[in-house]
This record gives C-alpha cells, structure tokens and sequence, in this order.
C-alpha cells in the first residue's frame, strides 16, 4: 500500500513541479554509468529500452545486456514514466511535459514530440497502427495515430470513470486502463472508443490497481493492497482467481507495480518488497519468487527468453533467466 500510494504522490508531484527537478529519493543514484533513476522499460527487436527518471533514454542488447546507445534528454524527454518500442520507433512519454516523444531507434533521433490530447501521461500501448496513451493529468484515454502522431479520439467523461490511472493494456480488440483511485478497471472497445464495461473492486476484487497484463484471453490486474494480482476472463468479464503474493525475505508484502507475459507465465515486479514473482498462467502456481538484486523494481518486459527488471533506486537493470528464474546479471 505504502508503495502504490508512494508512487501515486510520485506521479502527483510531477504534476504539479513540471519545472522543477524534483529531488532523488534517499541513497539513490541519479547518475550512474548507464541508467539514471530507470523508471519503465520496454522491448523490440532484440533491444531493450529503458526511460531514465533522470531524463533520458538507454538502449541495451537484450541477449547479453551490452548498452548500445544512451540517448540524452532533447527536451521533451523529462522525468519519463513510461516506454513503448515497436520496428524502428520508440515511444517515451513524460509526465511532467505532457508529452510523448517519438524516437528513431537506429540512431536516437526526435522523429516528432506529440502533445494533443496528452495530459501527464502515465502508461502507453501499442496496438496495431495505434498508440494509446493513459493521461493521468486529465483523467482520460488518448488513440494516436502511430505513423503520424496524430490524435484519433480522446475518451473522457464520468461513464468512463478514469481515475489516478497508472496502467494500460491491450488485446483482443479491448482497452483496459487501471483506475488506482476508483479501485475500479475501464474497458473500452478498440476500434470505436465504446465503453463496455467498468470491472469494479466487489464483484472482481480490485484494490488500488496499477498495473496490467493480457495473456491468452485473460486479463491480470496488479493490485496495491491487498497485494495480489485479480485475473478476469475477458470474454465474459468474469473473475476467474486472485493470485496472492508471498511474502518476502524480511516477511514484508510484496506488492506488485508492473506486471508482464511470456511462455506461459506472468511476471510481477515488487516494488516494495524487492522481489520479482513468476506465476503460471494456468493454474496460478508460484513458478520463481527471485529475491536478490532489486531495489524498488518499477517495470518489467520479457525478451528472447529473459526478464529485465528496472530498479528505480539503485538505478540498475536486472536480467533474469526465464527458464529457471536465476539472476543472470545486475547491469549498473
């Protein structure tokens, strides 16, 4: 819960500072080598991404962890909480300019710096040739264009009930945005921007939600407290288990702050708690619970049989083995 609502007032300051610079927590390292204050990653072609608190962009090997390239803050890439990546293109958006940026990912270069229909944007998705962006500044969910940046539609209004939403995900023709304030899940239809359904925290036991994840025609919902992870079958709409989260080393809760898929599993990345949970898709089992080497893992992505794990504090990159959940490397 501390955690959850940390990051709620994190987001919040941004907010409300967009010009200041706002201080790094205690013991944290906004200067490292390659990674500054990590606070979202994201995967494509053998690449992985990762947004810089700090300001900036880093491009790592997604097989051996080798930084590629460091792409420095043009501007528009300030305090970024969140990371997309797809063939050429990356896509950053900031909070605190109330923007996403487009980057080549060749070379690092500003293809364009969107900024219509963006409100401190917390979360992104691709789906198809669009991209969908979750304003948190605003209470609303903006379709870009993707090859042209321009917006589509932006969905706001009190039916929607966006509120302090920090997660997206896409798939099978739906958009699910987590409301952290409304304990509550939106779901809209892709194509037309329709309201199908509000998931609400009695009947699909939502809790502070912050984090999503579609797989196999289920959708998993992170939640702040209890920490656990809701799945809803999203055919019918229906609540299918909740998945509890074990305790950590120091028998702390491990709560959950992103969440991704990959071979049959569902990975959840513990801010607080400093762990990383693997759960099998099927049955909900605990696969891996990986406690060592994280210090407030704040986003998570699945590449070429591993997991990359962003840790704000320490401002490292985690890389762990898919198959048996054994840390591969810590990258500083």
């Amino acid at each position: 819960m501390r955690a959850l609502r940390g990051y709620r007032l994190f987001i919040s300051g941004i907010l409300c500072l967009p010009l200041v610079l706002l201080s790094s927590p205690s013991g944290a390292s906004s200067h490292g080598h390659d990674f500054g204050l990590p606070t979202a990653v994201a995967a494509s072609n053998g690449r992985i991404w990762i947004a810089n608190f700090s300001g900036g962009v880093t491009e790592v090997s997604a097989t051996s962890g080798v930084v590629i390239q460091k792409i420095p803050n043009h501007g528009y890439l300030y305090h970024p909480v969140a990371i997309v990546a797809q063939g050429s293109y990356v896509w950053v958006a900031s909070a605190a300019s109330d923007s996403v940026t487009e980057l080549n990912a060749a070379n690092g270069a500003v293809m364009r710096v969107m900024t219509r229909g963006v409100s401190g944007p917390t979360a992104l998705a691709i789906f198809g040739d669009r991209l969908w962006v979750d304003n948190y500044g605003n209470n609303s969910l903006t379709e870009l264009n993707l090859a042209t940046g321009s917006p589509i539609m932006e969905l706001h209004g009190a039916s929607y009930r966006f509120s302090q939403s920090l997660g997206i995900a896409v798939g099978g023709g739906k958009v699910w945005v987590a409301n952290s304030n409304g304990n509550s899940v939106t779901e809209v239809q892709a194509s037309t921007g329709r309201l199908v359904k509000v998931l609400n925290s009695s009947r699909d036991k939502l809790s502070e939600p912050d984090a999503l994840t579609f797989a196999n025609g289920e959708l998993y919902v992170a939640n702040g407290y209890p920490a656990s992870i809701s799945v809803i079958n999203t055919a019918s709409d229906s609540f299918v288990r909740q998945l509890a989260m074990p305790l950590s080393t120091t028998n702390e809760a491990n709560i959950p702050m992103a969440l991704t898929n990959d071979r049959g599993k569902v990975w959840a990345a513990n801010g607080y708690g400093n762990s990383v949970t693997a759960f099998d898709e099927y049955n909900g089992d605990v696969v891996f619970n990986v406690q060592q080497s994280f210090d407030e893992a704040r986003s998570v992505v699945a590449s070429r049989g591993f997991i990359w794990v962003a840790n704000y504090v320490n401002s490292s990159l985690t890389q762990i083995n898919e198959s048996n959940g054994i840390i591969e490397q810590v990258i500083r």
